[in-house]
């Protein structure tokens, strides 16, 4: 009986987590965009922060980024800074696990803005 209730369980489990998503393309696409989140975030500081702190002072436009991150890959992917205007940076996260159409890596786009974001999945 204690077999069959664990068995019972585990078996829950995982189709709970396969119900879930929880498979590595959309692990990695879900660290992809934490991570990205978490750049958008570092972004936004910089737009705020003055001129004398290396701040862009009310603009995106002389954001790199090497002013996010040090480390512009890891474990999860390559991250890359495609655009910036005075008023939005965008950047792109791609993964290492292959996306929606089967031979790509995921990719997902964030949308930075200097109080909102908007984050794309495109792969």
């Amino acid at each position: 009986m204690k077999r069959l209730c664990v068995l019972a369980i585990v078996v829950f489990l995982i189709l709970h987590s396969a119900a879930l998503g929880d498979d590595p393309v959309s692990a990695n696409r879900e660290a992809i965009t934490k991570r990205l989140i978490k750049l958008a975030a570092r972004a936004q500081e910089f737009y705020r922060r003055p001129y004398w702190e290396d701040g862009g002072q009310g603009s995106f436009a002389n954001l790199t980024l090497s002013d996010l991150t040090q480390w512009p890959a890891n474990v999860d992917g390559v991250f890359v800074e495609i655009s910036n205007s005075t008023s939005q940076v965008v950047l792109l996260g791609t993964g290492i696990e292959i996306g929606y159409d089967g031979s790509t890596p995921t990719q997902v786009v964030i949308f930075v803005f200097s109080d909102s974001v908007s984050v794309v999945v495109s792969n």
